[in-house]
């Protein structure tokens, strides 16, 4: 996607520049890895300049007004390296200042501004531990009128049953917390709310707010993930559209911005309250920017992930108006403050927005995520090709898996999704959240068989269509921006006998390929005394990594 915008009038200056939005990928992991594989090739704007843009287009303020944020993952304290143009220096402290500021000027017009979570608040960095103990207190921190859930809080019962405690994250917001088709899997009742009414204090207007999750099939088991398909035909569905009294909807989609689910929420609303409602779906899980307009009153918008984006949303509500518009806000200090009427970027921090950046600054102290492991010779790509001398997953198959979880023991064969490093290696000083936002997941090790012959690992391998560095029999060779689905420390050889292991992740997947190709009933036992994906990573690069300067 490619759009052009001409900037006049800034600094006495003229400059057309064009914004690539890149190529983006799917995949079929639950966990939407690699679409930051999208090589978000951003003209290098300054921030002045950044500013300069924004102060041109005024927000575009409406009758109704949102500022979201999705798939932030966990990155509450911003971009540290250097991985975006204009740089992403803004951190959640930000965030909070950025809608105090808005909102205080809306109800100067008589407008209200809701702030909005869609789901994915966890697994990328460092602050998000199982549970999220660390995170949840800082979260709450910002004044969010409706959050719903993403598919990662979903992935282990610990997370799960530590947000919907009694008393707990969920609870705290008052039936803000939306899961409109996420269930308990016991009761079969929703852990948080099925929807809620949202009012704004200056307009009065009147949103019904849902929170809608993809069709999950990989949750844990303390949760069912009912079908969107089957939801929209509830009882409790049809009253809430068909009873309450509102001016709009908003759905918060933790899905893709064109998921066929929303064509299927959008479908069964219009059959029920007619075309002239306006609706509004906030969309995620696919990581990328994007917008699509479903009819002449409704509209998806996706803004991003792992904070660089915060989408600021507004539409009409009369038919006669233009209805739509978003805006997609760079999670750069610069913009964010140029976005709130401000010339000064020093001038967009709050005292509540300050003292949320003082306690994000402290967690990580007192977690220690700060603290050097070592220094990386070069920079290394997560979504470089394997044979390339600056591919992190090469350097994870070969160094870390082989020399630290395998001990060079080549008869022991590893096989995982690609999905499990989400976010490149810089050169330089490596810190233990560097290791945790590469490698988040702390997947366990587990060895899935014993003597299993190299024809048979090679039927596995090829069921997974992993490969090596060496490709495998019968496939091409990979291409020079691709990865494959699941990568493979080696590539089997007939005649040899093997042990096959994997990542709690993956287990389940792994055993069926086995019991598939094989015949023979899979033994999984996990190794290395629950080692795992991140403290390997930790070990490895503290033990072959020194940096220099320390040492002389």
């Amino acid at each position: 996607m490619r759009t052009r915008a001409f900037i006049v009038g800034c600094d006495a200056s003229v400059a057309a520049v064009e914004l690539n939005a890149g190529a983006f990928d799917t995949v079929e992991d639950g966990r939407a890895a690699p679409l930051e594989q999208a090589r978000w090739q951003r003209s290098l704007l300054s921030s002045e300049m950044l500013a300069c843009i924004v102060n041109l287009v005024a927000l575009p303020w409406s009758d109704v007004n949102l500022l979201v944020v999705t798939d932030v993952h966990s990155w509450i304290a911003g971009h540290k390296h250097p991985d975006h143009a204009p740089v992403l220096d803004a951190d959640y402290g930000h965030v909070l200042s950025l809608f105090e500021r808005l909102a205080s000027s809306a109800a100067a017009g008589g407008r209200d501004l809701f702030l909005l979570q869609n789901g994915d608040l966890n697994d990328g960095t460092g602050y998000s531990r199982v549970p999220p103990l660390a995170l949840v207190p800082l979260l709450q921190r910002l004044p969010f009128a409706a959050l719903t859930t993403g598919n990662h809080e979903l992935y282990k019962n610990e997370v799960i049953d530590y947000l919907a405690r009694p008393g707990g994250f969920v609870q705290s917001w008052a039936g803000g917390f939306l899961t409109s088709n996420v269930l308990n899997a016991t009761t079969r009742e929703p852990i948080g709310a099925r929807y809620k009414l949202l009012v704004g204090r200056n307009s009065g207007v009147r949103l019904l707010c849902f929170g809608f999750l993809y069709t999950m099939r990989d949750h844990d088991d303390h949760i069912v993930v009912a079908a969107v398909e089957d939801v929209v035909k509830e009882m409790w569905f049809v009253d809430a559209l068909s009873t309450a009294s509102y001016d709009a909807l908003l759905f918060l989609a933790h899905m893709g911005f064109d998921d066929r689910l929303v064509d299927v929420l959008h479908d069964a609303v219009r059959a029920l309250v007619g075309w002239s409602v306006p609706i509004q779906f906030l969309t995620g899980h696919t990581h990328i920017r994007a917008y699509r307009k479903l009819d002449e009153q409704a509209a998806s918008f996706e803004a991003g992930h792992y904070m660089d984006t915060v989408g600021f949303a507004s539409f009409a509500l009369s038919t006669s108006a233009q209805a739509f518009h978003h805006v997609n806000i760079e999670a750069n200090v610069a913009a964010m403050a140029a976005a709130a009427g401000l010339r000064n970027a020093s001038a967009l921090q709050t005292p509540s927005g300050a003292a949320l950046q003082h306690e994000i600054r402290r967690t990580a102290s007192a977690l220690g995520l700060d603290r050097v492991l070592g220094c990386s010779p070069r920079s290394f790509g997560t979504y470089q090709p394997l044979a390339a001398p600056d591919s992190l997953w090469g350097l994870y198959l070969r160094n870390v898996t082989a020399a630290q979880v395998l001990g060079g023991n080549h008869s022991k064969v590893v096989v995982e999704s690609t999905g499990s490093l989400r976010y490149n290696l810089f050169a330089g000083e490596v810190t233990v959240n560097d290791v945790c936002t590469m490698a988040p997941f702390e997947d366990a090790y587990w060895r899935v068989a014993t003597h299993v012959s190299g024809d048979d690992l090679a039927s596995v391998l090829g069921a997974l269509e992993a490969r090596g560095f060496e490709g495998r029999r019968g496939l091409p060779e990979l291409g020079a921006a691709s990865l494959p689905s699941y990568a493979t420390t080696s590539t089997p050889v007939s005649g040899c006998v093997y042990e096959l292991w994997t990542l709690s992740f993956d287990l389940v997947r792994v055993v069926a390929a086995f019991e598939a190709q094989t015949g023979q009933v899979a033994n999984p036992k996990m190794m290395l005394d629950g080692a795992n994906t991140t403290s390997v990573w930790i070990s490895w690069i503290t033990e072959y990594w020194p940096c220099l300067w320390r040492v002389a």
